[in-house]
């Protein structure tokens, strides 16, 4: 028991103190270092998490040697105070200055833990979790949020900076619209938090997959839902930073390329970060809606293990739509092996000149830097809509793998304003990998 981390020995004490019998530690009751063990009991984390009494977070913790029990600041009332008197119109008023109390978002939102991609489930799985944060022990559950110092909830504007608020808790949605829309935010939130092994991408939210599956009896696939596989495709990277491992295909394998799961960075959904009518359009809402203009044919998925929403080894879309060919400007001729390929700048081409719109030139982001002499690339067209009489457009950029005819492998995202200067191809069918 004395070699045990902190965390654990106060887990230990905490769960005594609360009456309960047994307690379950990840490390503890996993196999670490056996892979296959560690597929079977991971998959389990759904039932574990929502079937528990009570989940201990250490919040504070930057490590399991650190504990429960961090060292708390005096946040009583100085006895010499001096109130500030106000008189108005014939009403006075008494205003007493007091220390400021631990927050949720300083003291949930920004703990250490809560930056860990693995959480995210495990908090929202948890029907109920006591938080021992740097300055107080907070509560939450479905009903309540709570602290020492706010036993009877905290104020509801202070938790409008939660992400994961449970006002659209995944174990209250019932409509499966509502369901899928909300797994594209939670996507977007995960994909900022950070995770050790790569590998883990979509190990790590297998629990709120199964649960979204048993209130939808949708199929995943691969961090994606069937029944809206063509709205999870338009996914964009929010920012330039790489790995130069993704550069030289040294990334392990995690999801196909059209998955979100396929990148380590922080991305954003089309539909979500740009889907809603501006206030004071004289366009309809309908007109902002995006209209898809592919269709799946088949969708396949090679398992990685046991859990069909855990790690995969390979998939494939099998659909049809129109290609079109992106010329691209290029300012500078290198070989594939340069190092300029580095440049973040690599990331964002702008098309050849011909049609701008609002000032801007149309340009294409792609997910990873590629050979700056390439003078155009192939995409696939996803969606479009014309809310402002010039139409927008949706495009997957595209690169042949060469192992089949038309298999291609995605690269980047386009969405292009105006008469955009493309050349479309023939509808056809392709495979994406």
């Amino acid at each position: 028991m004395e070699e045990m981390p902190q965390a654990y020995l106060d887990a230990f004490e905490v769960n005594q103190s609360l009456g309960v019998r047994y307690i379950w530690i990840d490390a503890l009751c996993i196999i670490q270092d056996d892979r296959y063990d560690w597929q079977v009991e991971s998959a389990k984390m759904c039932d574990i998490y929502r079937d528990a009494y009570c989940t201990i977070a250490a919040s504070a913790a930057q490590s399991n040697s650190q504990g429960c029990f961090m060292e708390k600041h005096e946040l009583s009332l100085p006895t010499d105070c001096c109130p500030l008197v106000a008189e108005e119109n014939g009403y006075r008023s008494v205003i007493v200055l007091l220390p400021p109390r631990p927050s949720w978002k300083n003291q949930i939102l920004s703990s250490p833990l809560n930056s860990r991609a693995w959480v995210l489930q495990e908090r929202l799985l948890s029907p109920r979790i006591l938080h021992f944060a740097k300055d107080a022990i907070f509560w939450e559950c479905s009903e309540l949020k709570s602290s020492q110092f706010e036993p009877n909830g905290i104020p509801d504007v202070e938790l409008l900076a939660d992400p994961v608020s449970y006002t659209y808790a995944l174990r209250n949605l019932t409509a499966a619209e509502s369901a899928r829309s909300a797994w594209l935010q939670l996507v977007q939130h995960y994909t900022k938090l950070g995770i050790t092994k790569v590998e883990d991408r979509l190990p790590a939210l297998s629990g709120l997959a199964k649960m979204i599956q048993a209130k939808t009896e949708d199929t995943y696939v691969a961090g994606l839902w069937k029944s809206s596989l063509v709205e999870g495709l338009t996914w964009a990277l929010s920012g330039k930073d790489f790995k130069s491992e993704e550069l030289h295909n040294k990334r392990p394998y995690t999801a196909p390329s059209w998955s979100w799961a396929s990148t380590d960075r922080s991305l954003g959904f089309l539909t979500e970060t740009d889907g809603n009518k501006p206030i004071g359009s004289a366009k309809s809402a309908a007109d902002w809606d995006w209209r898809f203009d592919v269709e799946i044919l088949n969708v396949s998925i090679q398992l990685a293990g046991p859990d069909p929403t855990g790690q995969v080894l390979g998939g494939s879309i099998t659909l049809s739509g129109h290609i079109h060919i992106l010329p691209v400007v290029t300012t500078r001729s290198l070989p594939v092996g340069s190092t300029d390929q580095i440049d973040p700048g690599n990331l964002e081409r702008s098309l050849q000149p011909g049609v701008e719109a609002q000032g801007s030139a149309n340009f294409i982001h792609l997910d990873y830097p590629k050979d700056p002499s390439i003078v155009s690339f192939p995409a696939l067209r996803l969606c479009h809509r014309s809310p402002n009489d010039k139409a927008q457009t949706c495009l997957l950029v595209l690169e042949a793998t060469g192992k089949a005819p038309d298999q291609y492998k995605r690269i980047g995202r386009a969405v292009l304003y105006g008469l955009a200067p493309v050349t479309e191809l023939d509808k056809r069918i392709i495979e994406l990998v």
